[in-house]
């Protein structure tokens, strides 16, 4: 049973609604026929009798209304975008996920080099999300099934040349998913500005639709929000998506050695229809490649030129 207050004071002429129906939020539930008897106190006004709304659902929700403790929330407008979306890729994919962990000793070093400068120069705190995405922009040319799109009809798979990042952004609306445009092209430096831009646009809704269009592969960043390991959903159109999880100190074993590392483990979700995987493992594993590399270290110099 849930109670519904009335508006105001009166009796119950008629009740419209049956256990059971499914009504929008805003439709009436009951005509009140208002007293002439003015009330001076909340608890003196007569009360409605409770209305049966066992089975009763707002519109576009889908979570039932059992007992008092529950209430129901309409879905907003992103909400059940998001929502379409999430299953059109479950009924038109075949999602298969790898998970790696890796070492992120070197860009911890280099963020201990030069994220003080950066923080003061730029504004705001030097992220690994910007060497991983930097890392995956090198990395894709190698692996182009991870750009893809399957048409199972005309038997085809269409292969993407242009990079078009997403960068997964938490919303209190929902999971945003912004693009950052022929991000292979750009520096360290500048896809740093890039992402920055984006997700600053996210939370201020200043971004405009092209901002969210066009994207071939995303990254999400649980790991900001302290994640251990994450399972991530491609997005519509897409083939594969990164998952970077929280970035920990952790013992292993180096060259024989027990030894303190930073460490995170990196989650690759892609259609196995498209995407094998050993494809999927090769690719985490050149991404961590090159998070070590002398050329991303080299790039990160440029910290001192913001």
């Amino acid at each position: 049973m849930l109670e519904i207050t009335s508006p105001c004071a009166g009796v119950v002429a008629q009740i419209l609604i049956q256990p059971g129906d499914e009504v929008p939020i805003s439709d009436p539930v009951a005509v009140i026929e208002a007293s002439d008897e003015a009330v001076t106190s909340a608890d003196e006004a007569p009360r409605a009798p409770a209305v049966d709304m066992a089975g009763v659902r707002g519109q576009g929700d889908t979570s039932r209304v059992d007992d008092a403790d529950e209430r129901v929330v309409a879905l907003s407008p992103v909400r059940r975008r998001i929502a379409e979306n999430l299953q059109w890729v479950a009924d038109h994919t075949v999602r298969a996920a790898t998970t790696i962990e890796a070492d992120l000793e070197p860009i911890a070093r280099l963020r201990e080099r030069y994220g003080e400068r950066f923080r003061r120069t730029a504004g705001f705190a030097l992220t690994p999300l910007p060497f991983v995405a930097r890392a995956v922009c090198v990395a894709l040319p190698s692996f182009p099934d991870l750009q893809s799109s399957i048409d199972l009809e005309r038997g085809e798979v269409r292969v993407r040349r242009r990079i078009n990042l997403g960068i997964a952004v938490a919303h209190e609306q929902g999971l945003r998913v912004p693009v950052v445009h022929d991000a292979d092209v750009m520096p360290l430096v500048a896809l740093t500005r890039a992402i920055r831009r984006l997700v600053e646009g996210v939370r201020g809704g200043t971004l405009d639709a092209r901002d969210s269009q066009g994207g071939t592969f995303t990254i999400t960043n649980p790991g900001a929000l302290g994640s251990a390991i994450s399972s991530p959903i491609m997005n519509r159109g897409e083939t594969a998506i990164l998952s970077l999880d929280a970035v920990e100190p952790r013992a292993v074993v180096v060259d024989g050695t027990i030894s303190v590392r930073q460490r995170a483990f990196m989650t690759l979700a892609f259609d196995h229809r498209v995407v094998d995987g050993g494809t999927a493992i090769a690719f985490l594993r050149a991404v961590e490649r090159h998070l070590a590399s002398a050329e991303l270290a080299s790039e990160a110099e440029a910290w001192a030129e913001i």
